[in-house]
């Protein structure tokens, strides 16, 4: 009997350590002064009222820098106007010398390739290479054609790149190939 009573005594007690109890005989009692939401409700109240302290000073700081600002906005605003307008025309003396420049230098490179073209006979074209223009690199030029003035055909065209190293290098073309194999051999291969 002792033993059926450890035994049970020992099953109560740990399905009352998981938790589980008859609701029909069990009362929870709660304090209704508890030290525990005491403890939180002070937590609270000392954490509300350091906030409104923080705000309150925030405030006078806010309004003590306003009133600064106030006086000495309406200066700041009127020199930050006039440093815009400066600059904007600045600006546009600088775009007005580009386009000037950028029809100065069309024009001479225009009178380059006629005077090339009436010296010699030879009609000068340059192509900027398709990935140094996706770069952003406008001044990379890399192929040079050189069209005849008497050409018989269309495809008569001589043309050269730029390698790396700075050296013109021809490009091998039908027209090349066939009609002009001999010269390419005897003065530019050799």
């Amino acid at each position: 009997m002792y033993e059926d009573q450890s035994k049970e005594l020992a099953l109560l007690q740990e399905r009352l350590g998981k938790g589980e109890f008859d609701r029909s005989k069990t009362r929870v009692v709660h304090f209704k002064r508890n030290p525990e939401a005491m403890a939180v409700e002070k937590a609270q109240e000392s954490r509300c009222s350091a906030l409104q302290a923080e705000n309150t000073a925030l405030k006078g700081h806010l309004h003590k820098v306003e009133g600064q600002s106030a006086a000495a906005g309406s200066v700041d605003v009127a020199v930050k106007e006039a440093q815009i307008t400066v600059l904007q025309h600045q600006v546009a003396d600088l775009e007005k010398a580009k386009t000037r420049l950028s029809q100065v230098f069309k024009a001479q490179i225009e009178g380059f390739r006629e005077a090339c073209y009436q010296m010699f006979g030879y009609q000068v074209d340059v192509v900027a290479e398709a990935a140094a223009v996706k770069a952003g690199k406008a001044a990379a030029v890399s192929l040079y054609t050189l069209t005849p003035q008497h050409a018989d055909d269309a495809t008569a065209k001589l043309q050269f790149r730029m390698n790396r190293e700075g050296k013109m290098q021809l490009v091998k073309s039908p027209y090349v190939q066939n009609r002009l194999s001999k010269e390419v051999e005897t003065f530019i291969d050799r």
